[in-house]
């Protein structure tokens, strides 16, 4: 996740010399297409973290909307497991980033990054609560913080 939200610092310097595709200049509307590419991983991990966060039962739902609904609205975690889901969230990441090496278009990149940075919000939930309910209560704490420090370390990590 940290490499997904590190990514831009060492691609823009790869953008802005000769013969890169997509090339990116200091002009003002590559300075705007910067922007977004900067910024479209937060979008895409807004709605992913939104999705991973949210869970209604059926019940809840049928009592505010007076109707009986016969299925249960919520995340991938909660209906396939932790487990099976954090797999699943795999697909979309790898999806994202082979959209980025391979864009030969700010739109492309902007795709890849939106569909990475959504990934990355869904793991953001899932993955600390799937580490903590499967470890031993003497290094619960130290696991829950690991999730933190192995992000940071994909942030700084990336551009050397």
């Amino acid at each position: 996740m940290g490499a997904v939200l590190g990514w831009t610092s060492p691609a823009f310097d790869t953008m802005s010399k000769n013969g890169s595709v997509p090339r990116l200049t200091d002009n003002a509307d590559d300075k705007a297409a910067k922007s977004w590419i900067g910024s479209s991983m937060t979008l895409g991990a807004l709605v992913g973290a939104l999705i991973s966060g949210i869970y209604f039962q059926s019940k809840l739902v049928a009592t505010v909307s007076n109707e009986n609904l016969p299925f249960s609205l919520g995340p991938m975690a909660q209906f396939f497991g932790r487990k099976k889901a954090l797999i699943a969230y795999g697909i979309p990441f790898t999806i994202g980033w082979l959209l980025m090496a391979f864009a030969r278009s700010v739109t492309i990149i902007i795709i890849g990054r939106i569909i990475a940075g959504f990934s990355a919000g869904l793991l953001s939930g899932t993955a600390p609560t799937y580490v903590v309910e499967i470890s031993i209560i003497s290094i619960r704490g130290f696991l829950g913080a690991c999730f933190q420090v192995c992000f940071i370390i994909g942030l700084v990590r990336l551009p050397f």
